[in-house]
């Protein structure tokens, strides 16, 4: 209210304040989804320079329609699915309590967090170890019910 009152006796008006920047632009939804399905890992500022529109209309177009920002599941170039699928088929001959399951793990014991909370336009500081420790792998092995090869590496 104080804004209008203001604005009424600096102006003699009550119509609101031009828009700044970019006018308001319409994104054709069909394109968008069908650029972001070629390009999926693109920024949103990527996608707005070929719409020529700023990120926040991205990002409030896709928020309000069907996209969402997750982490990618990886497959390898040269990964050839004739191949894997032969592989399969020879691994499903295998009698699976002749199986040994192997796996590794990695431990870090100085793990830190790298984000933090802070009031805006202030920047959140930690502290940290400059020495950098050794990590600690520790490697186990399962055949049936049994585990037969716990070693700390």
């Amino acid at each position: 209210m104080k804004e209008w009152v203001k604005r009424f006796k600096e102006t003699g008006e009550f119509s609101p304040k031009p828009i700044l920047g970019k006018q308001p632009t319409k994104i054709n939804l069909a394109t968008l989804k069908k650029q972001v399905s070629e390009h999926p890992d693109w920024f949103q500022h990527e996608h707005a320079q070929t719409f020529d529109v700023t990120q926040s209309a991205i990002s409030y177009s896709t928020s309000q329609t069907w996209h969402n920002l997750q982490k990618k599941t990886f497959r390898y170039e040269e990964q050839d699915e004739l191949e894997v699928e032969k592989y399969n088929q020879k691994l499903d001959l295998v009698d699976k309590n002749e199986c040994i399951y192997l796996d590794e793990s990695g431990i870090k014991p100085n793990i830190i967090r790298d984000y933090g909370w802070a009031p805006k336009g202030e920047k959140v500081f930690g502290c940290r170890k400059g020495k950098r420790e050794k990590n600690i792998n520790i490697i186990a092995a399962l055949n049936g019910h049994t585990i037969i090869a716990p070693r700390n590496v």
